[in-house]
């Protein structure tokens, strides 16, 4: 960061803003002011770590052009903090520097940011709008974590990735367009607890997402991804959720989700679907509601995409999809288990379900 044009002055600060100036660099360390509105005072270039943490009287603040950095924790529990005015010429916002202002409810950062955070508004829960910068590249660990009521949100082409729990319990967002941007990855629990989202689009350019990204989504309706986008497992994840694309059709389709783009027709799971078979019993069984006859078995191309659109019809114990199935299968039991190695390494689980096809058959 360059602080070369600030020039050399003799400013001088009310005294409830404690500085540290050497001519060049000037740090805000401390307000310790009452004012409902505050306007820092020019020749600050950082606004340092804690400087406002906790100040319940601070409502509305403006930051001038001098400043180019707001250093960690420097809003953080500012509980009446409504409206932050950002200059065009900040370059930086680090980690949790407004966390847990519960009354911020609108958000701009300008072009100038080139680099925010973790934490930044994890917890802003009145935060209802935020207009992110054109060339904004990553949306950082926890960045909207916990802002239950934001509702809009721009989303620049120049976006290259969403990290873990990035708007993870946003429950007020209902779409998601990413079409248009850069992103390469989505990570764990990128949108977990999105309890009204309903709409989830992903470029083409997509190449790995985790499993648990939607855990908790429940009202999500459509999702759109390319067709060979990847499925990371975790170590501490059930190996059988290697489930492939023709199958996460039936999977969601059996858990009540509305449509899913069979041209880029890969989705991710929900955790709460998780072919964990040891423990099949203790899934929740999907929509009661769904209509067999809509059900289109000509999806499955391969004796692999057969093996797991019955186990996932068993899992969620819907026998009679497993049996028309079945039909198109005349292994032994025997045989049956060898295929399902390419699913699950779990013998107990391989067993439970070599049973159950070799009865259906």
């Amino acid at each position: 960061m360059n602080y070369t044009d600030r020039l050399i002055e003799n400013y001088e600060y009310p005294p409830e803003f404690e500085v540290d100036d050497d001519g060049y660099f000037c740090t805000l360390v401390k307000y310790a002011g009452t004012n409902a509105n505050v306007v820092i005072p020019n020749g600050i270039t950082e606004i340092g770590r804690d400087a406002f943490r906790g100040n319940a009287f601070i409502e509305n603040v403006t930051i001038p052009n001098t400043v180019k950095s707001i250093e960690p924790l420097a809003f953080c529990d500012c509980k009446n903090l409504k409206t932050v005015n950002m200059s065009d010429k900040l370059f930086s916002i680090h980690h949790s520097a407004f966390m847990r202002c519960t009354s911020l409810y609108k958000i701009t950062i300008p072009d100038s940011v080139k680099e925010v955070g973790y934490h930044t508004f994890d917890g802003c829960t009145s935060l209802t709008d935020v207009v992110l910068p054109k060339k904004f590249y990553n949306i950082v660990y926890a960045m909207f974590q916990d802002c239950h009521s934001l509702i809009n949100i721009n989303i620049p082409d120049n976006l290259h990735a969403i990290d873990s729990a990035a708007f993870r319990n946003c429950k007020s967002l209902t779409t998601l367009d990413f079409f248009n941007t850069q992103i390469g990855d989505i990570e764990n629990n990128a949108f977990s607890g999105c309890s009204k989202l309903s709409t989830l689009i992903f470029p083409n350019c997509l190449y790995k997402i985790y499993l648990n990204c939607l855990d908790g989504c429940i009202n999500l309706k459509q999702v759109v991804l390319p067709a060979n986008v990847k499925l990371p497992i975790e170590s501490d994840q059930p190996t059988s959720c290697k489930i492939i694309a023709n199958s996460l059709h039936v999977l969601l389709k059996l858990s009540g989700y509305d449509s899913l783009h069979t041209a880029r027709h890969t989705v991710c799971l929900n955790p709460d679907f998780y072919i964990n078979f040891p423990y099949y019993k203790d899934i929740k069984e999907a929509s009661t509601e769904f209509d067999l006859s809509e059900f289109d078995l000509s999806i499955f191309k391969t004796d692999t995409d057969i093996f797991i659109g019955i186990i996932v019809a068993l899992v969620l114990r819907k026998n009679t999809i497993a049996k028309e199935l079945a039909k198109a299968l005349s292994y032994s039991q025997d045989e049956i288990k060898a295929a399902l190695k390419t699913v699950t390494n779990d013998t107990t689980s391989m067993q439970i379900i070599a049973d159950k096809l070799n009865a259906l058959n």
